[in-house]
């Protein structure tokens, strides 16, 4: 009958535990080149590699690194090793068979009671299909950005809560702001003048609360000044488009020229 409380038995326990998990752990020195001590099983998988191999040449690690990646994450390590921070990185790896994965690689310092950093623990897993979903988004977002710059009119989208969540170079250039400056902030600060925030918030939330799945285009506070940081006004027409109660709504603006 086992034993909970022997030594053998916890560490037999622990080891059918980390072999079971879909990542890579590992124990490495503290030192500027995190020399490996000992990997689970996962890795030869993973890399095509045996924990022994890598334990017994420990420039066959950097060799699995991809070379376009290799020089920043051995600039990294000694990084760390001198701030005596965790690891936490991101880099492709390239297994015998050729196949280029993702990585995410993230350890903890094991120290002695003194405070002196003894080892590391880490985990490795492939992260490849998260980041391939990453980028086909990023790819996704730029061509909309590309169509909305060109596309002559102010888009802005904002959240349920009036935060604006996106805004195309058209807005930055009408409304005087730079990239990014107006990103977080309430869109009833810069788009309703003095006297006209309190209806032009009920506009809004009326909107979202009456949207139905289709889309719909609700007017509101037509030809109505918008402040720019000088403090000059842009005048135009908004219209807004409502996209759920939960989701987010795009507000376009045209500029008007009084008669």
């Amino acid at each position: 009958m086992l034993n909970p409380h022997d030594p053998r038995t916890a560490e037999a326990r622990w080891r059918s535990l980390v072999e079971q998990i879909p990542a890579i752990t590992y124990i490495a020195d503290f030192d500027e080149r995190a020399t490996l001590i000992w990997a689970s099983p996962q890795i030869e998988r993973l890399l095509g590699r045996t924990p022994e191999e890598l334990v017994a040449d420990q420039d066959l690690w950097y060799e699995l690194v991809h070379p376009d990646d290799r020089e920043w994450v051995i600039a990294e390590e000694k990084r760390v090793f001198e701030a005596v921070e965790a690891c936490d990185m991101e880099y492709r790896m390239v297994a015998p068979d050729g196949h280029v994965m993702w990585v995410r690689d993230q350890d903890t310092i094991v120290r002695d009671e003194a405070g002196k950093p003894l080892f590391t623990q880490g985990v490795l897993y492939d992260i490849t299909e998260q980041r391939r979903t990453q980028d086909a988004l990023r790819e996704e977002r730029d061509r909309a950005r590309q169509y909305l710059d060109v596309a002559g009119t102010i888009v802005i989208l904002i959240g349920t809560d009036g935060r604006v969540l996106m805004v195309n170079r058209a807005a930055n250039e009408m409304l005087g702001y730079q990239e990014g400056e107006l990103l977080g902030r309430n869109v009833f600060d810069v788009f309703a003048p003095d006297g006209q925030r309190e209806g032009a918030e009920a506009n809004l939330r009326r909107a979202f609360e009456a949207s139905d799945a289709a889309p719909e285009d609700v007017e509101y506070g037509a030809h109505q000044g918008r402040a720019r940081p000088d403090g000059a006004l842009a005048r135009g027409r908004a219209a807004r488009r409502a996209r759920g109660a939960d989701g987010a709504a795009q507000l376009r603006h045209r500029r008007h020229r009084a008669p």
